[in-house]
């Protein structure tokens, strides 16, 4: 909105407008790796003036200038207008940016604000296998998430199809960067069983669907003879099938959460 003063003389009005710096978007979430582009607008009075444009990032003292990384762009003021742009977005950019204008050594006028929030998945999931050397049938899985942002995070671990719920432990921490690292550990006590297959399912805020990752359990016993490629190649198909089974089962669940919720 443009501020307006009127001024009366010789019963004539004049409208006086002020000058005014506006800025889009409002606010925006993007996932981490994507580009912004924050636009800044200057009211008509300014259009023909000779203007100095600055851009900042609030809690930072210092305007915002071009960095070694290339990162960083900044567009020229032309027909009242200007950008600035950030490529790979990271979770540190999250802030409130704001243009400023100066015109002919005025004050600055400050632009409305814009906000940006950078999201982070915690795809791609990895599921590693750590044998225990005093107990060497017991197993013990590590299923780790990249950096993730926001916060919350969720693991999940089946059996086959039967959901475990012990001898699960999960470590999470904020790293500099402002980011979160996380990893679930689960651990079997009794002898290692061949054929079974272990799934570690991750909910995240970032995921439309639930990211899995799978781990077959396929032993193999020195005291026996090789077992017969056709049973092999039927185990690995039937932990297939085991496998997008309960992929379907987790998915629809997830899904049927979402709409309740």
């Amino acid at each position: 909105m443009f501020g307006c003063q009127y001024i009366w003389a010789l019963g004539i009005i004049y409208e006086v407008v002020s000058a005014s710096v506006s800025q889009t978007p409002e606010s925006t979430i993007l996932m981490a790796g994507s580009d912004m582009t924050f636009h800044c607008t200057a009211s008509p009075v300014l259009i023909h003036s000779h203007v100095d444009v600055y851009w900042w990032k609030l809690g930072n003292q210092a305007s915002l200038q071009p960095d070694s990384d290339g990162r960083k762009r900044f567009f020229p003021f032309t027909n009242g207008a200007t950008s600035f742009q950030i490529l790979n977005v990271r979770v540190p950019d999250s802030g409130f940016y704001y243009c400023g204008v100066r015109d002919s050594g005025n004050e600055i006028l400050n632009g409305t604000g814009s906000k940006l929030v950078v999201h982070a998945s915690p795809e791609p999931i990895r599921l590693i296998p750590k044998v225990s050397p005093i107990n060497t049938s017991a197993l013990s899985l590590v299923c780790e998430a990249a950096e993730f942002y926001p916060e919350s995070l969720t693991f999940t671990w089946y059996k086959n199809d039967s959901n475990i719920v012990t001898g699960i432990s999960t470590i999470q921490k904020v790293n500099s960067e402002g980011t979160y690292e996380a990893s679930s550990i689960l651990k079997t006590t009794g002898p290692a069983e061949s054929g079974i297959v272990y799934t570690c399912v991750v909910f995240h805020l970032t995921l439309q669907d639930p990211a899995v990752a799978v781990y077959y359990d396929s032993i193999s016993n020195s005291d026996h003879e090789p077992t017969p490629i056709y049973l092999q190649i039927s185990g690995y198909t039937g932990a297939a099938l085991i496998f997008l089974t309960l992929g379907a089962f987790i998915l629809m669940s997830y899904k049927l959460s979402k709409c309740n919720a």
